[in-house]
C-alpha cells in the first residue's frame, strides 16, 4: 500500500497524475478505475459505496425519452413535401414525436441510511461528493439521476413554517406509526459538472 507523505509531488503520485489525469488525493486513490478508458458501472459503484459508507447500485442502461426534432420526424408525401419526409419504409421512417434511448441516462441508488439521508439530498456535502465523482467518471453527455432510497421515517417531516424542508424533495408528510417503517424513495437529476 502506497501513502502520500508530502503532498502530491512525490515521483509515484506524479506518474499516476500522468496516468489517471487526476491532480487531488481523491482521484489519485481511485487511479486505477479513472485511468481505465472503457469505465465500468461496477467500478462506480465500488466508488461510491466506498465513500458514502452505504449500499450503492448504478444501473447503467435505464434509458430515458427523447424528443425528435420537426426535421427528425416522418412524414408521407404532400402537395407541399412531394417526396415526403424520412419515409422510406423499413430505413428512416419511425412513428411518433419521440424515441426511447436506452444508452443515455445512468441510475445510481443509494439504500442510505437515517443519518446519511440529509447530505445526500442537493446541497449536502455527500450530494457534492457524488456530483464531483460521477462529473469526473462519467461521459457528460449522459444524463444521471440519483435515487435516495430509505425508510419512511428517515426523511424529514415538512412544516409549515419550516422552510429547510421542501415536499416531494427529500421530505414528507406526517404520517401513522404503521407506515413509518415502509420504504420510501426520492430521485432527481444529478447536476453535473
Amino acid at each position: 500500500q502506497y501513502e502520500i507523505a508530502d503532498g502530491l509531488n512525490d515521483p509515484f503520485s506524479t506518474l499516476l497524475q500522468h496516468l489517471s489525469g487526476c491532480n487531488d488525493n481523491l482521484g489519485l486513490y481511485y487511479a486505477g478505475a479513472f485511468s481505465q478508458r472503457n469505465r465500468s458501472g461496477q467500478f462506480l459503484q465500488q466508488i461510491l459505496t466506498d465513500l458514502l459508507g452505504a449500499p450503492v447500485k448504478v444501473v447503467s442502461l435505464s434509458g430515458r425519452w427523447l424528443a425528435l426534432d420537426k426535421d427528425e420526424q416522418t412524414r408521407l408525401s404532400g402537395r407541399n413535401l412531394p417526396e415526403g419526409q424520412n419515409s422510406a419504409l423499413g430505413q428512416t421512417s419511425m412513428l411518433g414525436q419521440r424515441v426511447w434511448d436506452v444508452s443515455s441516462e445512468v441510475v445510481i441508488e443509494v439504500a442510505a441510511p437515517a443519518g446519511k439521508l440529509p447530505g445526500l439530498l442537493p446541497g449536502g456535502s455527500h450530494y457534492q461528493l457524488v456530483k464531483q465523482i460521477v462529473g469526473r467518471y462519467l461521459d457528460p453527455h449522459l444524463q444521471v439521476r440519483l435515487v435516495i432510497k430509505g425508510k419512511q421515517q428517515d426523511f424529514a417531516c415538512s412544516r409549515l413554517a419550516g422552510r429547510e424542508t421542501v415536499l416531494g424533495r427529500g421530505s414528507r408528510l406526517s404520517i401513522r406509526a404503521a407506515v413509518s417503517q415502509h420504504s420510501a424513495q426520492v430521485g432527481f437529476q444529478l447536476g453535473r459538472l
